[in-house]
């Protein structure tokens, strides 16, 4: 699975970006790419932006650049393509994602990711397992699922509602906030959580193994199992 921000080099152009996929394999058939040759024939090579700090960060020194083949033909020489693909990503999938939202899956488990800046929505799924984020800002909306399990979260800030699972376990989550939604499951077995907040409804199952909740309110609508 692609990991940050997707893109592929090509010996002859410019950086290849799509504001709407960091999927390599969505990035080879939308550009029309043939990935089929071995490495040391290819004209092109796929890579990866991982952030070092806010996911909107315009400064070129917060972002790590990683080469995602197991070999690099003779031509690519990462000094010369590094800056090239990280001040093409922020000047053209940067203020997309700021403006309208990040459409797409957003895998960013393990990378040193402090903060979302001012992203406000994932129309994919967000995986944010074992980040140093503690809060998720000006997020409202994630389409997909929400990954958060081991983070250092504390805070769901203004997150209303995610489209499928939800993993809080192991984090320092006291209060759901103002989330009121959840599409599948919701995990927060081993989770601070004391409070469902406003939520209002859970597709599937609603996980509490040892959290202090030792009651699901009425009001709450639960699809599935109710795990205390």
């Amino acid at each position: 699975m692609c990991k940050g921000i997707s893109g592929i080099i090509h010996q002859k152009r410019s950086p290849l970006l799509w504001v709407k996929s960091n999927s390599h394999s969505v990035l080879l058939e939308h550009f029309k790419i043939d990935d089929s040759k071995p490495i040391e024939l290819r004209r092109h090579v796929k890579f990866e932006l991982w952030p070092l700090g806010s996911l909107t960060s315009t400064s070129p020194a917060k972002w790590r650049f990683a080469l995602d083949e197991d070999e690099k033909p003779d031509w690519f020489i990462e000094s010369d393509w590094a800056q090239r693909c990280i001040k093409a990503t922020i000047k053209q999938i940067i203020p997309h994602w700021v403006k309208y939202g990040c459409p797409c899956d957003l895998i960013l488990w393990n990378t040193k990711l402090t903060s979302l800046g001012k992203l406000r929505s994932v129309g994919g799924d967000l995986d944010l397992e074992d980040t140093r984020i503690t809060s998720l800002g000006k997020l409202q909306r994630v389409g997909g699922s929400l990954d958060l399990e081991n983070a250092r979260i504390t805070s769901l800030s203004k997150l209303q509602g995610v489209g499928g699972d939800l993993y809080l376990q192991g984090t320092r989550i006291t209060s759901l906030g103002k989330l009121k939604s959840v599409g599948g499951g919701l995990h927060l077995q081993g989770a601070r959580i004391t409070s469902l907040g406003k939520l209002e409804s859970v597709g599937r199952s609603l996980y509490l193994q040892e959290t202090k909740i030792t009651k699901v309110p009425e009001f709450v609508e639960v699809g599935g199992r109710v795990c205390l």
